[in-house]
């Protein structure tokens, strides 16, 4: 096998419909992975800065066929003596992953990563974050040392013996979020309202100026800077009409107070972003939205399972979830000030999964 790497998008654009093709495939990639998500953010936050370029990997067999696409784009952090290789979708992708003709062929991707490892980087080295541990190219990667835990992701599967997605969690939590849904419907109206197509845009709008008025409350910084948001915002508009994102609203006398970014993708429900008028906060409105969207994801879209996502918040145990490993891969680099940077990535990345409790 040898790797070829895609540099400009011209070149990428003649690749989409054997990209269209992977995203087909029985078992294959999330929506994470689609051209949709990943042509998006080419065009809206690589295209936008000057220390990022494409660099998209096809891994072809002797044959020249295309057997894999990873994913990839270089930054520099030493100007052009130092390049880091990481994911499109930076920071925007709740799971990131590699595709391949056949996702279920574990060999294939063994020589996939055998291919990738021999691949040395002479400028800089690799940093994949975000990995799911139900990827086949993660597994490989853990076999052979090269990936360890980032974070713990959380989710909750359908259950016909639990219907009522307040019978997951505790008595006391149950009582709390029932008495904050009572006080709120006695003040006024409460209803819930799933927002597509047409309606998307706008709600999406409100949703991240929502977002805002949350995380300027609690004094902290959020990773949805104006590139981010642009992304964010085209690639799910894009989305909602094929029916696979929306936003799911709680309003109050016909005003908006919460709201929650969600996409569905092969039959889960994934919570994306979320956010909240904080002169709302004493009635829990994301506990109340998550209520909602179990429920709608289960019992009106069919979906088998919500995504919760990472558990950087501990609310999320309370839903007695199932959880899982995201996994951060830091390696290739083959020069001293190239092994430097990467010890320091992988030094970081340490840190901050001793910091979450990971």
């Amino acid at each position: 096998m040898q790797i070829r790497t895609i540099r400009d998008t011209t070149e990428l654009d003649s690749l989409k419909d054997v990209w269209k093709a992977f995203e087909r495939v029985s078992g294959g990639p999330t929506v994470f992975q689609s051209w949709t998500w990943n042509r998006t953010w080419c065009d809206l936050v690589l295209a936008d800065d000057q220390q990022k370029r494409l660099a998209v990997k096809l891994v072809e067999d002797s044959t020249g066929r295309t057997v894999a696409i990873l994913p990839f784009f270089e930054q520099e952090i030493i100007g052009s003596i130092l390049q880091v290789t990481q994911f499109l979708g930076h920071r925007m992708s709740t799971y990131n992953d590699i595709l391949l003709a056949d996702p279920n062929n574990t060999e294939l991707c063994k020589e996939v990563v055998e291919s990738l490892c021999s691949d040395k980087q002479t400028k800089g080295f690799i940093h994949l974050r975000q990995m799911s541990d139900e990827s086949v190219f993660t597994t490989e990667l853990i076999d052979r040392g090269l990936a360890e835990p980032q974070c713990r992701r959380a989710w909750v599967d359908a259950d016909p013996k639990l219907p009522d997605p307040l019978s997951r969690v505790s008595k006391s939590r149950r009582k709390h979020i029932r008495q904050a849904d009572r006080s709120l419907r006695e003040m006024g109206k409460v209803e819930y309202r799933a927002c597509r197509g047409n309606e998307f845009v706008s709600a999406f709008d409100e949703l991240i100026n929502l977002h805002y008025q949350r995380f300027s409350q609690k004094g902290v910084e959020t990773n949805l800077t104006s590139q981010n948001v642009a992304f964010l915002r085209e690639a799910t508009a894009t989305l909602s009409l094929k029916g696979q994102a929306e936003v799911l609203q709680l309003r109050f006398n016909h005003a908006t107070i919460a709201g929650v970014l969600q996409v569905i993708d092969r039959n889960r429900y994934y919570s994306l972003q979320s956010g909240f008028d904080p002169e709302f906060a004493d009635y829990s409105p994301i506990w109340l939205l998550d209520i909602e969207s179990m429920r709608r994801g289960f019992t009106e879209l069919g979906s088998e399972r919500y995504e919760l996502g990472a558990v950087y918040n501990q609310y999320k145990y309370s839903w007695n979830p199932s959880l899982g490993t995201s996994y951060v891969a830091t390696f290739n680099a083959n020069n001293w000030l190239s092994r430097v940077a990467q010890n320091v990535y992988r030094y970081k990345f340490r840190r901050e999964s001793q910091r979450l409790g990971v």
